[in-house]
C-alpha cells in the first residue's frame, strides 16, 4: 500500500515503523502526579532568594514591580514611575541591578526596566567588544 507522506509517495507506513527503542525499567521516568502543596514546597527548596533580598526596599510590594497582564500603557507608565520612585530610596540597588542583568529578570529591578537592562547589556557587549 502506497501513502502519501508531506508531498511524497512512501512504500512505509508510519504505523508500523519502530521508533526509538524503549527505555530500560530504571531510566523510565515516573508518572506520579505531585500535589500542588508539594510542588510548592520543591520550588522554594531550590530557589533561594540572595542575601540583599531582605534589606530590599520593595519587599513586600510585587504588584508594584511586576505589572498585571492587561494594563493601559498610561497605567504601566505611573506604576514603573513608582516602582523607581521605590528603587531610588534602596540600599541595595547595585546587586539588586547586577542579579537581574544576570538572570534577565522581568518587571522592574535595580532601578531598571526592562528595556533599560538590555540597552545596559548591548552597550557592555559593545565596549567589551
Amino acid at each position: 500500500m502506497r501513502r502519501r507522506v508531506g508531498g511524497y509517495r512512501s512504500d512505509v507506513s508510519s504505523r508500523n515503523s519502530p521508533t526509538a527503542a524503549p527505555l530500560p525499567v530504571g531510566l523510565r521516568p515516573t508518572r506520579s502526579r505531585v500535589s500542588p502543596r508539594v510542588a510548592l514546597e520543591r520550588t522554594r527548596r531550590r530557589w533561594r532568594s540572595p542575601a540583599w533580598a531582605e534589606q530590599a526596599a520593595c519587599a513586600g510590594q510585587t504588584e508594584l514591580f511586576f505589572g498585571p497582564a492587561i494594563e493601559t500603557e498610561r497605567e504601566r507608565l505611573d506604576r514603573e514611575r513608582r516602582a523607581l520612585t521605590v528603587c531610588a530610596t534602596c540600599p541595595v540597588l547595585a546587586p539588586c541591578r547586577e542579579h537581574a542583568r544576570q538572570f534577565r529578570e522581568s518587571g522592574i529591578w535595580g532601578g531598571e526596566s526592562e528595556y533599560q537592562r538590555r540597552a545596559a547589556l548591548r552597550r557592555a557587549k559593545q565596549t567589551s567588544s
